[in-house]
C-alpha cells in the first residue's frame, strides 16, 4: 500500500473514532466472549457493542476474532 492509501485509511478511522472507543487491549479483553456469541450465532452488538464497534475499524482485532471464531466452529483449514 502506498502513503497516500496509508493516510486514507488513517483518516478513515480517525473519522469513525468516538469518545466511547474501546481501544485493542480493551476489545482484546473480551474477544473470548464475543467469539463465543458469534459461533453460536447470536447478535454481539446488544451485549458487547463497543467491542463490535472497535471491530469494525481495526482490522488487527477482527482477524483474532475470525481465527477464535474458526476454532471455535472447528473450521481450522479456513
Amino acid at each position: 500500500m502506498d502513503s497516500n492509501a496509508n493516510i486514507k485509511n488513517l483518516l478513515d478511522v480517525l473519522e469513525k473514532t468516538r469518545e466511547d472507543e474501546v481501544d485493542c487491549a480493551e476489545a482484546f479483553d473480551h474477544l473470548d466472549v464475543y467469539a463465543e456469541i458469534v459461533a453460536r450465532g447470536e447478535d454481539p452488538s446488544k451485549l458487547l457493542p463497543l467491542v463490535k464497534r472497535h471491530l469494525e475499524i481495526c482490522n488487527c482485532c477482527h482477524q483474532e476474532l475470525e481465527a477464535l471464531v474458526r476454532i471455535l466452529e472447528g473450521n481450522l483449514d479456513r
